[in-house]
């Protein structure tokens, strides 16, 4: 099992490298975060984060509805930026991360700010706790590789978006 789950990433990393990759310092890789919008002191989190723009990627300012985590990101055919990320009821308080649904949102710009397009499923399909890896395909279209953790468990759950709106799963 563990070769052929080597093998099927192996073989979608294949499919999806479109050029050569050059080794850098890990440092070179971290750079600033622009400014999209304003700073802001009264937002929520802890006293001692300071002032930040909720602009960058995907918030609810009000902490009303949804709390996100996670989150990839990709630059779609259509010129947008697609974020694939989960999200929890906010009023389940913070475990309610344990119930998250996977969801689509878009951006016109890399850093945000990300509008939640709603589920990638009807109902989920209890796809819970997940982590997103997107690749867009030379043939056209995305591939999504999630990551859902169980107990002492790890599933991978490649799915095929040749049409935003449609998927299929691999």
């Amino acid at each position: 099992m563990k070769k052929r789950v080597i093998f099927i990433i192996g073989l979608i990393l294949l499919l999806v490298i479109q050029g050569q990759v050059y080794a850098a310092p890990f440092i070179n890789y971290f750079t600033e975060t622009p400014i999209i919008d304003s700073l802001s002191s009264t937002c929520w989190g802890a006293a001692d984060v300071g002032p930040r723009d909720q602009s960058n990627g995907l918030e609810d300012r009000t902490m009303s509805k949804y709390c996100y985590w996670d989150g990839g990101i990709i630059k779609g055919e259509d010129g947008r930026y697609h974020m694939f990320a989960s999200r929890w009821d906010q009023s389940a308080g913070h475990n309610g991360w344990f119930g998250s649904a996977a969801i689509h949102a878009t951006s016109t710009n890399l850093y945000g700010p990300y509008t939640d397009q709603g589920l990638c499923w009807p109902n989920d399909q209890a796809v819970k706790a997940i982590t997103w890896f997107p690749f867009n395909l030379k043939m056209g279209g995305m591939l999504l590789l999630l990551v859902k953790q169980g107990v002492r468990q790890i599933f991978l759950f490649p799915i095929l978006l040749m049409d935003l709106g449609q998927s299929w799963a691999v």
